[in-house]
Protein backbone atom coordinates (compact mmCIF):
# COMPACT_ATOMS: atom_id res chain seq x y z
CA UNK A 1 0.00 0.00 0.00
CA UNK A 2 0.94 3.77 -0.46
CA UNK A 3 2.27 5.32 2.24
CA UNK A 4 -0.72 7.46 2.23
CA UNK A 5 -3.05 4.93 2.92
CA UNK A 6 -0.38 3.08 5.80
CA UNK A 7 -0.84 6.57 7.41
CA UNK A 8 -4.84 6.33 6.89
CA UNK A 9 -5.27 2.92 8.59
CA UNK A 10 -2.99 3.09 11.64
CA UNK A 11 -2.87 6.81 11.56
CA UNK A 12 -6.90 6.99 12.41
CA UNK A 13 -6.71 3.85 14.76
CA UNK A 14 -3.96 5.75 16.99
CA UNK A 15 -5.89 8.95 16.79
CA UNK A 16 -9.14 7.28 17.65
CA UNK A 17 -7.74 5.27 20.49
CA UNK A 18 -5.72 8.40 21.80
CA UNK A 19 -8.24 10.95 20.94
CA UNK A 20 -9.29 14.52 22.84
CA UNK A 21 -11.97 12.60 25.02
CA UNK A 22 -9.82 10.83 27.06
CA UNK A 23 -6.38 12.96 26.79
CA UNK A 24 -4.80 16.21 26.93
CA UNK A 25 -3.80 18.33 24.18
CA UNK A 26 -0.14 16.98 24.19
CA UNK A 27 -0.94 13.94 23.94
CA UNK A 28 -3.39 14.38 21.38
CA UNK A 29 -0.68 16.54 19.41
CA UNK A 30 1.79 14.04 19.86
CA UNK A 31 -0.70 11.14 18.36
CA UNK A 32 -1.06 13.21 15.70
CA UNK A 33 2.86 12.81 14.43
CA UNK A 34 3.11 9.10 15.47
CA UNK A 35 2.29 7.13 12.20
CA UNK A 36 4.67 9.91 10.56
CA UNK A 37 7.30 9.24 12.51
CA UNK A 38 7.04 5.72 12.88
CA UNK A 39 6.80 5.37 8.97
CA UNK A 40 10.55 7.36 8.75
CA UNK A 41 11.66 5.42 10.78
CA UNK A 42 10.56 2.13 9.50
CA UNK A 43 11.47 3.60 6.34
CA UNK A 44 15.17 4.28 7.74
CA UNK A 45 15.25 0.71 8.96
CA UNK A 46 14.52 -0.82 5.74
CA UNK A 47 17.02 1.43 3.50
CA UNK A 48 19.78 0.81 6.02
CA UNK A 49 19.50 -2.47 7.56
CA UNK A 50 19.51 -4.75 3.71
CA UNK A 51 19.64 -8.48 4.53
CA UNK A 52 23.15 -10.18 3.62
CA UNK A 53 24.11 -14.14 4.56
CA UNK A 54 24.79 -13.66 7.97
CA UNK A 55 21.69 -11.30 8.63
CA UNK A 56 19.38 -12.91 5.99
CA UNK A 57 16.39 -12.03 8.56
CA UNK A 58 17.22 -8.25 8.19
CA UNK A 59 13.80 -8.03 6.43
CA UNK A 60 10.70 -5.14 7.44
CA UNK A 61 7.64 -5.20 6.12
CA UNK A 62 4.29 -3.66 7.27
CA UNK A 63 3.71 -6.41 9.72
CA UNK A 64 6.48 -4.47 11.74
CA UNK A 65 5.15 -1.46 11.17
CA UNK A 66 1.31 -3.04 12.72
CA UNK A 67 3.53 -4.67 15.61
CA UNK A 68 4.12 -1.53 17.20
CA UNK A 69 0.96 -0.05 17.19
CA UNK A 70 -0.48 -2.91 18.28
CA UNK A 71 2.03 -2.80 21.46
CA UNK A 72 1.03 0.38 21.71
CA UNK A 73 -2.35 -0.29 22.10
CA UNK A 74 -2.15 -2.72 24.57
CA UNK A 75 -1.54 0.29 27.31
CA UNK A 76 -4.72 0.85 29.60
CA UNK A 77 -5.94 4.63 28.61
CA UNK A 78 -5.96 5.26 32.70
CA UNK A 79 -1.81 4.29 32.44
CA UNK A 80 -1.03 6.76 30.03
CA UNK A 81 -0.34 9.69 32.45
CA UNK A 82 1.03 12.51 29.44
CA UNK A 83 2.96 13.05 26.03
CA UNK A 84 6.01 11.62 27.69
CA UNK A 85 4.76 8.70 28.91
CA UNK A 86 3.79 8.26 25.24
CA UNK A 87 6.71 8.87 23.71
CA UNK A 88 8.62 6.24 25.67
CA UNK A 89 6.17 3.95 24.93
CA UNK A 90 6.52 4.62 20.92
CA UNK A 91 10.12 4.40 21.73
CA UNK A 92 9.85 1.36 23.87
CA UNK A 93 7.41 -0.24 20.56
CA UNK A 94 9.81 0.94 18.03
CA UNK A 95 13.17 -1.00 19.41
CA UNK A 96 10.93 -3.90 20.62
CA UNK A 97 9.93 -4.53 17.13
CA UNK A 98 12.82 -3.34 14.52
CA UNK A 99 15.67 -2.76 17.37
CA UNK A 100 15.21 -6.60 18.53
CA UNK A 101 15.89 -7.98 15.03
CA UNK A 102 19.69 -6.06 15.13
CA UNK A 103 22.23 -8.47 15.85
CA UNK A 104 25.39 -6.02 16.11
CA UNK A 105 26.20 -3.49 18.34
CA UNK A 106 26.59 -1.22 15.72
CA UNK A 107 23.62 -1.83 14.25
CA UNK A 108 21.50 -1.23 17.63
CA UNK A 109 23.87 2.11 17.57
CA UNK A 110 22.56 3.07 14.71
CA UNK A 111 19.08 2.29 15.36
CA UNK A 112 19.34 4.31 18.90
CA UNK A 113 20.49 7.07 16.60
CA UNK A 114 17.76 6.77 14.17
CA UNK A 115 15.37 7.02 16.24
CA UNK A 116 16.60 9.97 18.31
CA UNK A 117 17.10 11.89 14.85
CA UNK A 118 13.16 10.71 14.37
CA UNK A 119 11.89 11.81 17.43
CA UNK A 120 14.11 15.31 17.10
CA UNK A 121 12.45 15.74 13.16
CA UNK A 122 8.60 14.86 13.52
CA UNK A 123 7.68 14.50 17.49
CA UNK A 124 8.83 17.74 19.14
CA UNK A 125 12.31 18.90 18.72
CA UNK A 126 15.83 17.73 20.28
CA UNK A 127 13.79 18.37 23.76
CA UNK A 128 11.52 15.65 23.23
CA UNK A 129 14.42 13.20 21.80
CA UNK A 130 16.53 14.38 24.87
CA UNK A 131 13.90 13.59 27.47
CA UNK A 132 13.47 9.36 26.07
CA UNK A 133 17.18 9.10 25.69
CA UNK A 134 16.81 6.49 28.49
CA UNK A 135 15.56 3.42 27.84
CA UNK A 136 12.25 2.35 28.95
CA UNK A 137 10.50 -0.61 30.07
CA UNK A 138 6.74 -1.81 29.28
CA UNK A 139 5.53 -5.01 30.65
CA UNK A 140 2.69 -6.78 31.59
CA UNK A 141 3.16 -8.25 34.85
CA UNK A 142 4.35 -5.99 37.53
CA UNK A 143 1.17 -5.69 39.09
CA UNK A 144 0.20 -7.79 42.55
CA UNK A 145 -2.35 -10.22 42.69
CA UNK A 146 -6.17 -8.54 43.15
CA UNK A 147 -7.86 -9.50 46.38
CA UNK A 148 -11.53 -9.29 47.30
CA UNK A 149 -12.84 -7.85 50.38
CA UNK A 150 -12.40 -11.18 52.52
CA UNK A 151 -8.50 -11.45 51.10
CA UNK A 152 -9.20 -14.63 48.56
CA UNK A 153 -7.69 -14.14 45.11
CA UNK A 154 -9.66 -12.65 42.24
CA UNK A 155 -6.88 -12.68 39.44
CA UNK A 156 -3.48 -14.33 40.35
CA UNK A 157 -1.71 -12.37 37.86
CA UNK A 158 -3.85 -9.16 36.18
CA UNK A 159 -1.90 -8.20 33.39
CA UNK A 160 -1.54 -4.55 32.34
CA UNK A 161 0.93 -3.15 29.83
CA UNK A 162 2.71 -0.53 31.92
CA UNK A 163 6.17 1.30 32.30
CA UNK A 164 8.24 -0.39 34.62
CA UNK A 165 9.90 1.95 37.37
CA UNK A 166 13.05 0.50 36.49
CA UNK A 167 15.10 -2.86 34.99
CA UNK A 168 15.50 -3.63 39.07
CA UNK A 169 12.02 -3.82 39.38
CA UNK A 170 11.50 -5.98 36.45
CA UNK A 171 14.68 -8.48 37.59
CA UNK A 172 12.96 -8.66 40.88
CA UNK A 173 9.27 -9.15 39.66
CA UNK A 174 10.95 -12.13 37.24
CA UNK A 175 12.97 -13.68 40.03
CA UNK A 176 9.79 -13.90 41.89
CA UNK A 177 8.15 -15.84 39.59
CA UNK A 178 10.91 -18.57 39.75
CA UNK A 179 10.51 -19.04 43.47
Amino acid sequence: PSLTAIDNIFGSIIRGRFSSKYFDDNVVKITGKITEATIALWQKVMARMLPTPAKFHYLFNIRDLSRVFQGMLRVPREEMKNDLYLLKLWKHECERVFCDKLITLEDKEWFGEAILDVVSENLGGRAAAKSIEETSYFVNFLKEPLLDAEGGIIDERPKSYELAPSVTAVREKSEEFTN
